[in-house]
């Protein structure tokens, strides 16, 4: 399975955030901003440039695609599908719903500040995000 993040490079990282209270990215998820799919005067790429960009991601993969809502997600969701990928799904509550749920979650659990929950460990993995 692949995850893939469609945000700006800067909110993947965690190095701004402008819409919500956290920055970064689901652990494991890699970087693939949504804009790379145009070209320099706003037109879609060729199939053979799409293809090529995600040519790192193996046809049969299962591919989870999110953003910061869901909205900017969808431009990598069809980039997907014209490359033949045919496993591709939206997680449509994106990083605005699911994760910042679960940050909820931790610190209700944990009653962490949560300036330091970047360093700490959930179900034996480290969490990989921002504040």
């Amino acid at each position: 399975m692949t995850l893939i993040d469609s945000k700006a490079r800067r909110r993947f990282l965690g190095e701004e955030e402008q819409l919500d209270p956290v920055a970064g990215h689901i652990p494991g998820a890699i970087n693939r901003f949504w804009k790379e799919n145009l070209n320099e005067d706003n037109s879609w790429k060729t199939p053979e440039e799409l293809r090529e960009r995600f040519s790192d991601i193996p046809l049969e993969d299962e591919v989870i695609v999110y953003c910061g809502s869901g909205v900017t997600a969808c431009p990598n969701v069809l980039a997907l599908m014209e490359t033949g990928h045919s496993k591709v799904k939206l997680y449509a509550g994106s990083w605005s719903d699911g994760f910042l749920t679960l940050i909820i979650r931790l610190l209700l659990v944990t009653s962490k500040d949560p300036r330091n929950l970047c360093r700490t460990e959930f179900l034996g993995k480290k969490l990989l995000f921002v504040f």
